[in-house]
């Protein structure tokens, strides 16, 4: 898939990296702002190598009928059932009235489409019927993504804003701007590229849990 401009930008919290590098009193806030730099930067930067928002995020798509059962969306998990404001809607003339909305199959026996649950790369089926050939014939609002992110991802981002913070004696270069001593300056804020660790951590994980896009 296409990763839109969405991208994740908080897959953890300052207060768990602060536990992950073993901080004595995690209510020290010296570093706060550096930090949570940090996890948006990394936190973005992971969503494009893996292709994937991990955050749930609702999103409105057009996709093309294919006449088979399955019609696979660019983000998932989907939740399901589908919450207030969310729908799938097929129209071929794309007005995409009320009359046009689908029913979600949600254990009842009955139902126009089911979503699979879990790592099934968002797909859909399509019951009693196949899904419409046609050009952009089908409008979903949607909502994809975790409640809670898989642990190898938060992993991912600890591991990335710790061993920056620890590079050269330690948060040296996790400040967003100091000022030298005799002589003036500035040092900026300079952040790792992807560590091989990180990437090896995520490629495992793309494997087992079909986390990557």
């Amino acid at each position: 898939m296409a990763l839109t401009a969405t991208l994740d930008s908080a897959l953890t919290t300052k207060a768990a990296v602060k536990i992950f590098l073993a901080w004595s009193d995690t209510t020290i806030t010296t570093f706060d702002t550096a930090i949570d730099a940090l996890i948006s930067r990394y936190s973005a930067a992971i969503s494009i190598y893996c292709d994937r928002v991990f955050t749930q995020t609702t999103w409105t798509e057009y996709y093309d009928g294919n006449g088979t059962v399955d019609l696979w969306l660019n983000h998932w998990p989907i939740t399901r059932p589908m919450g207030a404001g969310q729908s799938i809607n097929v129209d071929s003339s794309r007005i995409f009235g009320s009359s046009t909305v689908l029913d979600e199959e949600t254990g009842a026996g009955s139902g126009d489409f089911f979503i699979y649950p879990g790592e099934r790369q968002g797909r859909v089926a399509r019951l009693n019927g196949v899904w419409d050939s046609g050009v952009a014939n089908i409008k979903l609002v949607y909502q994809a993504g975790y409640a809670t992110i898989p642990p190898p991802i938060v992993e991912a981002v600890h591991l990335w804003v710790a061993k920056t913070y620890v590079r050269n004696e330690k948060a040296a270069h996790i400040i967003t701007s100091e000022t030298m001593g005799a002589g003036g300056g500035t040092r900026a804020f300079i952040p790792l590229e992807m560590p091989m660790d990180v990437r090896e951590l995520l490629d495992r994980a793309g494997r087992k849990m079909r986390i990557r896009g």
